[in-house]
């Protein structure tokens, strides 16, 4: 839907595949059926995202949920349900520049908790995290969401579970630590565009 006012939209996609298509167009099946096929495997994909803006506010929405099952009849640590849920509110300042703060929660379902030697056990596996963050820019085509070039710096906080930092092998940082900090510079382009510019 859009409502051809200041890039205002929402989109909703769905996909379903089964058997080969399930896997993805470059990926290599495996934990096939009993009969060495692909037969029974199924994935769904559903992704909602938007955008709204009014004056010198914005909205943007990202977020998906993918369900994946292998043609394997036991759960297994290839079966996974994941998602995320992102909302970004932006606020302009004057013509150039703004500042966006970001919020995010992201999941993972794994069938099985794989081990260190990639053995399964019975055990199903939940991670999630939360990242938040803030963004100040600079938008030299003016205020909206999509005008570019867009120049920013950023600072985004990441808080892992302990289903999370399971996921990270024995020896990775990743794994102990709770929090994570991260401070950017970043740059958007759209090279080849006949106009920066929003409508």
């Amino acid at each position: 839907m859009f409502t051809g006012k200041r890039s205002t939209h929402l989109n909703l996609w769905v996909r379903h595949a089964w058997n080969l298509a399930a896997y993805g167009d470059f990926s290599i099946p495996n934990q096939l059926a009993p009969n060495q096929t692909t037969q029974g495997a199924r994935e769904l994909v559903v992704a909602l995202g938007g955008n709204w803006e009014y004056k010198f506010f914005g909205l943007m929405l990202g977020s998906y949920f993918r369900r994946f099952r292998n043609a394997s009849p036991d759960l297994d640590y290839s079966d996974v349900n994941e998602g995320i849920v992102l909302v970004r509110p932006q606020f302009w300042f004057g013509k150039w520049a703004g500042t966006a703060l970001e919020a995010s929660y992201q999941f993972q379902q794994r069938g099985v908790l794989a081990d260190i030697e990639g053995n399964d056990s019975s055990t199903p596996l939940y991670a999630s995290l939360w990242r938040m963050g803030v963004m100040p820019f600079v938008s030299v085509a003016g205020p909206g969401s999509y005008a570019r070039p867009h120049i920013r710096m950023m600072y985004m906080a990441t808080i892992r579970d302990a289903g999370a930092r399971a996921l990270y092998p024995v020896d990775d940082p990743y794994r102990i630590r709770n929090i994570d900090h991260f401070f950017g510079l970043g740059a958007e382009w759209w090279f080849g565009s006949t106009s920066y510019f929003r409508d």
